[in-house]
């Protein structure tokens, strides 16, 4: 079984990647010593490192303000409740759902907000609404209050710290580095689960006496975060670091074969044109829509969610009061569970190393299924040293769907996390219900532990379906390695080769699996890629610092030809991705625009979908895809080109609508107002000549 499987030979209507990044591996361990200075790449390392240690303490003081409370709360419920257990496990489950609620309508529209404004403000919303909340209930612990600190607690936490820390180390690493990654971030969650619940239990006193005192703690650890998180929190923002560096902008300026303006660079830093909407909640919903690849990833998280150790523990927590547990016990054993998670996580990177993705995640499905299984038992701490590996079991899934959602819907990391959030939302909302409904179903014959039957068969079923996208993957690499041989033409009559005018050759040296690529490219037409970024600090950065301007690799060119291979852009994009001993040989042609008059008459009958133009993944400009007898249809009109004016094409671009430039939104609106007036307009287009 391959490792990272590569994607099969594809056409435009199956796959509409937008980035070809490189997968970081592992990281420098060591920063470099004595006098000599980093190199850019090594810097770029040193960077990256020191911002995960501060987003792994951001993770563990957010959770630990959370977890600092949560005995204390049920300990305060059972006050409130004369100790009257059914009613407290109701509250608990209530509280759940409505948690589960608020991350499904809030996330999507946060993600967005995170990828336009940045990480930072919403990581720090969570310490600043968590410090006057966490007062209040101290002074006042009524059940409706302890409810409102459960939800907006909780909900803030894991989407100022969970889902932000997602994001964040989403920007920094991709693909089974950023599943590493993950793990660590599942560590420092587990250390809060060590320590949250040993210092709430020293606080509140011998038998859980002080409960208040725990949330007047928790109110202290907000406010330091916030203080000392104001400071030292760095913004990992992919879309500013993604922007084209100084160099790199500069160079694109002043070359006269590159006209930047044409390609709407000036606003591909500018974010005015990004500004997020209120997102739908159920915009979630377009991992399941959007290809049988990310569709199949996305029902392995959803059932990964539907298993999260949030949901798990409180189930847990319910059967143990059943069985008359005391605070002081569970406490230990939320520690021990903690405990379980931190090491799991600190093991993660190396076993994904050893034994590749798809073992891992089996391993974690076998060791979750033995756990659940140790649970029906009533064996509550022979089951947590199973879940030592068990709990990772969502590194890969969710590495999986933000790699796989970004590239194909051309979206920014933050949304991506953001509907991963929702769906999480979703999964345990319905799994509250339902392991309800399976505790109250097996209560009722006397075995309440059967209610483990229900997660051990969600954990069969995702074996299963990490089995369907192993064969699926496998029959991938087959057709794309069959591709391979005697590709030396594009598929669609168009003549592009190396021996075209304008076409220059560049040699991109070896790069290391310590270098990020910092390469994006617009994959929408399946033949030939065009690149749409370059990221500040990458290895094409540094090597187009170290050649002259016309061997540069620019924002803009059309990647012609790689290492001989032309016409199959996936392909191509694979090989850019691959290290090694191996230098690239890459035939580039530099983005020529020329002018195309056209006019729109007849109002048409088209079924929906059927329009022309479509919008590149990097919202750099638009795209012709289609042609219908030498006319563009768009929103119900006939677009026809002068007959004096040059000839339209399918994939040409679409860089400007009257002399309008900007994102591929502005374009649309200015194409729109030009075909309603129904008069002729210019076109300005760029295409591989």
């Amino acid at each position: 079984m391959s490792k990272s499987p590569a994607m099969a030979k594809s056409t435009r209507s199956s796959r509409t990647a937008c980035e070809a990044d490189a997968v970081v591996s592992q990281e420098l361990d060591q920063e470099s010593v004595g006098s000599e200075p980093l190199s850019p790449v090594r810097s770029e390392e040193s960077r990256r490192s020191r911002m995960k240690r501060l987003i792994l303490l951001h993770q563990l003081s957010i959770l630990s303000i959370s977890l600092l409370t949560l005995q204390p709360r049920n300990e305060l419920l059972l006050q409130a409740f004369g100790g009257d257990t059914a009613a407290t496990s109701r509250h608990i489950g209530r509280g759940a759902a409505l948690v589960a609620l608020s991350d499904f309508i809030i996330s999507p529209s946060a993600g967005a907000f995170s990828d336009f404004y940045g990480r930072k403000p919403l990581m720090l919303l969570a310490p600043g609404i968590a410090l006057p909340l966490k007062l209040a209930t101290a002074l006042m612990p009524t059940p409706a209050m302890l409810m409102l600190d459960r939800v907006l607690g909780d909900s803030l936490r894991t989407l100022g710290g969970t889902t932000m820390a997602y994001a964040c180390l989403a920007d920094l690493y991709s693909g089974p580095a950023y599943a590493a990654a993950l793990g660590q971030l599942n560590a420092a969650s587990g250390l809060g689960l060590v320590l949250a619940p040993l210092v709430a239990s020293a606080v509140m006193g011998p038998s859980g006496a002080h409960p208040r005192r725990a949330y007047l703690v928790a109110a202290l650890l907000a406010a330091l975060h916030l203080f000392v998180g104001s400071f030292l929190l760095e913004e990992t923002n992919m879309l500013r670091a993604l922007s084209p560096s100084p160099a790199t902008a500069a160079s694109l300026a002043s070359s006269s074969s590159t006209d930047t303006s044409s390609m709407g660079l000036a606003s591909l830093g500018d974010a005015s044109d990004r500004r997020p909407t209120l997102k739908p909640v159920w915009t979630f919903l377009r991992l399941f829509t959007q290809g049988s690849r990310l569709r199949m990833r996305a029902f392995l998280l959803a059932l990964h969610c539907f298993v999260e150790g949030k949901v798990i523990q409180d189930q847990a927590s319910m059967l143990q009061l059943s069985n008359g547990w005391g605070a002081s016990e569970r406490s230990r054993w939320t520690s021990s569970l903690g405990l379980a998670i931190l090491v799991g996580g600190q093991c993660s990177g190396y076993l994904l190393r050893w034994v590749g993705e798809h073992n891992f995640t089996s391993a974690c499905h076998l060791t979750s299924f033995l756990a659940f299984m140790s649970f029906r038992r009533s064996s509550f701490w022979w089951g947590l040293i199973l879940l030592v590996l068990g709990q990772q079991r969502r590194l890969i899934s969710s590495s999986w769907v933000v790699k796989e959602a970004s590239d194909t819907l051309g979206i920014g990391k933050g949304e991506v996390i953001g509907w991963i959030a929702s769906l999480r939302g979703v999964a345990e909302a319905i799994s509250a219900m339902l392991f309800a409904g399976a505790l109250r179903a097996a209560t009722s014959r006397g075995t309440p532990v059967n209610a483990f039957l229900l997660p051990a068969g969600l954990v069969a079923l995702a074996e299963f379906q990490r089995s369907r996208i192993a064969l699926h993957d496998d029959g991938e690499e087959l057709r794309r390695q069959t591709s391979l041989q005697g590709i030396s033409s594009l598929d669609d009559g168009r003549r592009i080769s190396a021996a075209c005018p304008g076409v220059v050759r560049l040699r991109i040296p070896p790069r290391s699996p310590r270098e990020p690529l910092g390469l994006g490219l617009d994959l929408l037409d399946a033949c030939v890629p065009q690149v749409c970024t370059v990221a500040r600090g990458s290895f094409v950065d540094t090597y187009n610092a170290t050649v002259s301007d016309e061997k540069r690799l620019k924002v803009g060119d059309f990647l012609i030809e790689i290492n001989g291979i032309s016409g199959e852009a996936l392909i191509m994009a694979d090989l850019l991705q691959s290290e090694g001993n191996t230098a690239l040989e890459v035939a580039v042609q530099r983005p020529q625009e020329f002018s195309v008059s056209v006019s729109a008459h007849g109002a048409v009958q088209s079924e929906a979908g059927a329009d022309s133009i479509a919008s590149l993944p990097s919202g750099l400009s638009l795209y012709i895809e289609k042609l219908q007898a030498a006319e563009l249809l768009f929103q119900g009109f006939n677009v026809k080109v002068d007959a004096s004016s040059p000839d339209l094409r399918q994939h040409d671009r679409i860089v400007a609508v009257n002399k309008v430039r900007g994102k591929s939104e502005q374009l649309r609106e200015a194409f729109s107002s030009a075909v309603l007036r129904k008069e002729p307009f210019n076109l300005s287009i760029l295409r591989p000549v």
